[in-house]
């Protein structure tokens, strides 16, 4: 059941109509939901919003959502483009793992039909990535020049208009909890998941949605146990783009990371890693945004930014050792999920979006519910759109999935996406 809770809720938030300002437009989607799927989702919200609010012991508030570092390190991978490498590393990654992805297919419940939808989409952005890429790494070349930079006094307007709003916010957030969401579940049948397809075709892939696909690397720092090690990575990235021009808006992303390993990195406390490239953290969210607009002034707007969905994050290397019994049955495959919340801004100038926003995310381990182990994520994001061509972005923040930070990751990620209509269904 908790798997088939992680999938029906990473879907839910996902539109079939980007332009709805009604939450009853969205009824048609809720029905993926069982109803004890829904009842799980909304106590875990509860949990989270008292922890995020009201709780002041052990917890996070907003004024914690410091955004000053997302930006000025945006601002600075922006007009240094030389720390960005390109996108040739991972050219064969995809293809790389098919045989993976047939594996899963014949060692799960998923019917043909399913198996069908999800190998054919993933021939489907292989190709796109194939067609691509030169045009990714011509961009990536080129940002500084070609987009110039980013208005700093814009940026630094929206981040002390945030920190004056943190009132507002918290209302603003009480009522997306309270007066809107409730309303998605509200007279619809609850009938789960029907099949694959039927999710992409109306959601993840709407032609609503603008998407993009992007490349970039992540730094971090990763600990398992006694094993600890530092990893920079390339990052490929698909999500939708987001547009912060209306009151409500949807949000999905689905990101891995891979990263080769060399001599310098194989030592004795790492010695279960495969030389070449390693699968490192996937990563998928997706959330309800509520962003009604505070001011407008000189081609200026700003909007406060609240968002609730749900997000997982899988850490993938395996820290199998087969020589020696103690580590024989032992796999670093942990999957955690749970309810997000997120609260930040957007500046909007002249076909320019500047936003930034935190994100906090608490929930459960697959299959370590009688370890106590718990999944807990945090992240602050800043980026900026350009117009209907390129989306650039600047995260950092951490994961864990067992306590006392056995297994962890605390992370720096840069991306450049083009957005592309190739990429709807």
């Amino acid at each position: 059941m908790k798997q088939f809770y992680l999938f029906a809720t990473l879907f839910v938030c996902l539109t079939i109509n980007v332009n709805a300002q009604n939450w009853s437009t969205l009824g048609p989607l809720i029905d993926i939901f069982t109803e004890q799927q829904e009842n799980e989702f909304n106590e875990d919200v509860d949990e989270l919003t008292f922890d995020l609010f009201l709780n002041t012991n052990d917890t996070i508030s907003l004024a914690d959502f410091e955004f000053g570092l997302a930006q000025d390190s945006l601002l600075f991978y922006m007009s240094n483009d030389n720390q960005l490498g390109t996108t040739d590393s991972l050219t064969g990654v995809w293809g790389m793992h098919n045989d993976e992805l047939n594996n899963f297919f014949n060692n799960t419940n998923l019917s043909e039909e399913d198996s069908t939808t999800v190998s054919n989409d993933f021939f489907r952005i292989n190709d796109i990535w194939n067609n691509e890429y030169d045009s990714l790494n011509t961009i990536i070349l080129s940002s500084a020049d070609s987009l110039g930079t980013l208005d700093s006094s814009l940026v630094e307007d929206g981040f002390r208009r945030y920190d004056m709003s943190q009132g507002p916010l918290a209302n603003l957030f009480g009522e997306l909890e309270e007066g809107q969401l409730p309303t998605l579940f509200d007279d619809n049948d609850n009938i789960g998941v029907d099949n694959i397809g039927e999710a992409l075709d109306t959601t993840l892939f709407s032609s609503a949605l603008d998407l993009e696909m992007a490349f970039g690397q992540e730094w971090s720092t990763t600990r398992f146990y006694s094993e600890s090690y530092d990893v920079r990575a390339s990052l490929m990235r698909f999500a939708s783009v987001p547009r912060l021009d209306q009151n409500f808006e949807f949000r999905w992303a689905l990101q891995g990371s891979f990263f080769n390993a060399d001599e310098n990195l194989i030592r004795d406390e790492v010695d279960n890693l495969e030389d070449g490239m390693n699968p490192y953290i996937c990563h998928g969210e997706t959330s309800i945004l509520y962003t009604p607009m505070l001011s407008c002034f000189n081609n200026t707007i700003f909007r406060l930014y609240t968002s609730v969905g749900m997000e997982a994050a899988t850490y993938v290397p395996s820290h199998r050792i087969e020589d020696d019994p103690r580590f024989a049955d032992r796999v670093g495959k942990t999957t955690g999920y749970g309810p997000q919340l997120g609260v930040g801004f957007s500046v909007a100038h002249m076909g320019m979006l500047f936003y930034s926003y935190g994100t906090v995310a608490r929930g459960d381990v697959i299959n370590a519910e009688d370890l106590g182990y718990n999944f807990h994520s945090m992240a602050i994001n800043a980026g900026a759109r350009f117009g209907d061509a390129v989306n650039i972005r600047y995260s950092y923040g951490d994961y864990a999935w067992a306590p006392n930070g056995n297994k962890s990751s605390r992370f720096s990620r840069f991306t450049v996406g083009i957005i592309l209509d190739e990429l709807n269904r």
